[in-house]
């Protein structure tokens, strides 16, 4: 039976696992913040219009191989399945902020299995956490990207802005993932906290962007 037959979806929670999209969202250092425009309104032009202006990195979105990979894959080259799947969630909570996750962090989680997603909530996003906080996030060893890629998953999710150091030169975790065509989905919401220690079907779609490297998501979970 599908997830989308209609007597399986209602017993289904959806969580939304996406942030918000505004001229206030956090921004990657050095990316420009959303600019979001009223082109009409319904008493000036007779309906509401808008112009988006964003990075393809803007609050939740996911990268592809083409990102840093001169020839690798773009979002409209890979195929929709690459972006959805079995999910296990990791809490990592008990790392402090700016620290690495490693494998054997994953000790007492659930084993993953081949092509399912792993997530990781590490509460980057949390509400309390400020400006200066959210840049001090949680992201992996090199060590944790080669031990994902000998798992064979599909995609890896985490609630920080990076997999990556904030002042990595060389991002070796992307380069490592994107070059097995893991796809990698960042900022994730701390809804992400509501997955922990539960089987999920996750789904982060991006848009149809001919030759981009990365696109916005709206990124959701089933449990």
């Amino acid at each position: 039976m599908s997830v989308f037959d209609l007597p399986f979806l209602p017993a289904k929670r959806i969580v939304d696992l996406s942030l918000p999209i505004s001229a206030d969202t956090a921004t990657y250092p050095g990316d420009p913040r959303p600019r979001i425009e009223v082109l009409s309104t319904i008493d000036k032009g007779g309906a509401n219009t808008t112009r988006i202006l964003l990075s393809a990195h803007a609050a939740t979105h996911v990268d592809v191989p083409y990102h840093l990979l001169e020839s690798g894959k773009t979002v409209d080259e890979l195929p929709l399945e690459a972006f959805c799947g079995s999910a296990q969630t990791y809490d990592l909570t008990h790392k402090a902020l700016g620290s690495r996750i490693c494998p054997d962090d994953l000790e007492s989680g659930n084993p993953l299995r081949e092509c399912e997603i792993a997530l990781f909530y590490t509460r980057s996003n949390d509400p309390m956490m400020n400006g200066s906080a959210r840049r001090c996030f949680t992201c992996f060893e090199t060590a944790l990207a080669d031990w994902l890629i000998e798992k064979r998953v599909k995609a890896v999710g985490i609630d920080s802005m990076s997999v990556d150091l904030l002042d990595s030169s060389e991002n070796e975790v992307h380069k490592k993932l994107l070059q097995n065509e893991i796809v990698i989905f960042e900022n994730l919401s701390n809804n992400l906290r509501l997955l922990v220690g539960k089987p999920a079907i996750f789904f982060g779609m991006p848009l149809r962007l001919e030759r981009a490297e990365a696109s916005p998501v709206r990124a959701f979970a089933l449990l």
